[in-house]
């Protein structure tokens, strides 16, 4: 995965958790049978894991979920977003898309597998698969923080502003990750005022992220370099001067 790619993929993977609480849940309904007992035992275990962080241990578990009932979307979903997690974005895409071929598919599963094609770099397919997840939950931040990033990661800086924008207004937790890469998609049509100003927030919001302090660097010294009307070019910016 690219450098580039890597300063808009801020994504945090802890959103795709909502839509899968119901195996965590600690009781046993009465009509649960004892392989059905074993992989919630087994999930929990998983979820326990990798609260922690993603560590070989945690990926074993939830290869043994997945491997036990392939058929199971949740089971799915964990075990993809943890192979996308430790690098293995191949392996993750090919554990997903018999779901995401499914329109039916919920629009979690779908936004990990859009997820997984930005980090494998397949930008189109991520993009268009996001948009079909937004399509059954619109009001989803995440959803539009993968479609920006899609869009960013193909040059589409306009659209992708739109996008960040509309992940902020939807957005629930840490927004720093979104308004990084808003101001990133604003920095590269040389709106570069509003690009520090959002960077500028983001960094008063979380001071320790250090991607946001070089980025806040990198566009005030384009703003010093390069002398613009802020309503004038809106040329694309040179991606190497994101990193």
């Amino acid at each position: 995965m690219t450098k580039t790619l890597r300063s808009f993929l801020l994504i945090s993977s802890g959103f795709l958790t909502l839509g899968l609480t119901a195996c965590q849940t600690a009781s046993t309904p009465p009509s649960m049978n004892e392989a059905e007992m074993v992989d919630r035992a087994l999930i929990r275990a998983a979820d326990q894991v990798a609260a922690q962080g993603i560590t070989q241990d945690s990926l074993q578990i939830l290869e043994k979920v997945y491997k036990r009932n392939p058929q199971d979307p949740e089971g799915a979903v964990r075990y993809a977003r943890a192979l996308r997690e430790t690098g293995d974005a191949t392996k993750a895409a090919i554990v997903l898309k018999p779901f995401a071929e499914d329109p039916n598919t919920s629009p979690v599963l779908k936004m990990e597998y859009a997820a997984v094609q930005l980090e494998a770099g397949r930008y189109e397919i991520a993009e268009e698969t996001v948009r079909t997840a937004l399509k059954q939950e619109p009001e989803s931040g995440y959803g539009y923080h993968l479609l920006g990033t899609a869009q960013a990661a193909q040059g589409l800086h306009e659209d992708a502003e739109q996008s960040f924008r509309k992940a902020l207004a939807n957005w629930t937790g840490d927004p720093v990750p979104v308004m990084n890469n808003l101001a990133l998609s604003l920095a590269a049509q040389h709106k570069l005022d509003e690009a520090v100003d959002i960077l500028e927030q983001a960094k008063e919001a979380d001071p320790s992220r250090v991607e946001i302090e070089r980025n806040l660097r990198i566009v005030k010294a384009l703003q010093e370099t390069f002398s613009y009307e802020p309503s004038a070019g809106r040329g694309d910016m040179p991606v190497s001067l994101k990193e």
